[in-house]
């Protein structure tokens, strides 16, 4: 979509819509690529042409905060292993999405970002709503994790510990992704993996 105008990207959304696609890519965080904050008003075409056309939002991890290398000495692997988890604080910012309480079919998907963190960041979420009340976020009479489970999509690739607190996660909201042909990919033996998962 054209990111560099929100009324645009609402004509691209319902026109693709209206073609029977009801998915989008979106940078987990558009600030860090040059864009307005995800609470900026101006997204407001975008979101309401999202909920009313029921179109998910896709969030790739690495597509507006970059997973960190911690140093040019780090090993790739070191990079890969945290590479899931870069997604948690963009998840963190779209969870406070004040738009959330207006459009309640407004979903974004945290694509290839796992799962197996997610409880954690809904249990920061409710002791930090119940804490720092000086905040005075607005959740709409809603507990963040509830607000977490409206409005997330979550992806996992071969993610046991995730799949064993599916019930903290949210069994509703989780979606499995093959991710063919990067080399996280399973293939082509993704179907027993999955099976050996649960």
């Amino acid at each position: 979509i054209p990111l560099w105008d929100a009324n645009l990207a609402a004509q691209e959304v319902e026109r693709v819509a209206s073609k029977g696609c009801h998915a989008i890519t979106f940078p987990d965080n558009p600030a860090r690529k040059g864009f307005a904050s995800v609470h900026d008003e101006s997204w407001e075409p975008l979101w309401k042409a999202c909920n009313d056309n029921k179109v998910v939002i896709n969030c790739h991890i690495g597509t507006g905060s970059e997973p960190p290398h911690p140093s040019d000495k780090s090993p790739m692997n070191a990079w890969i292993t945290a590479m899931p988890i870069s997604v948690a604080n963009a998840a963190a910012d779209w969870l406070h999405l004040q738009s959330l309480s207006r459009y309640p079919d407004l979903k974004m998907a945290l694509s290839e970002g796992s799962i197996g963190w997610i409880p954690y960041l809904l249990e920061r979420a409710e002791f930090t709503n119940a804490q720092h009340i000086w905040t005075n976020v607005d959740w709409n009479g809603k507990t963040p994790t509830q607000v977490f489970r409206e409005h997330f999509l979550c992806c996992f690739i071969e993610d046991k510990f995730g799949l064993k607190n599916y019930k903290d996660v949210g069994e509703d909201i989780i979606l499995y992704e093959c991710d063919y042909p990067h080399s996280d990919c399973l293939w082509p033996e993704a179907p027993e993996r999955l099976w050996d998962s649960v």
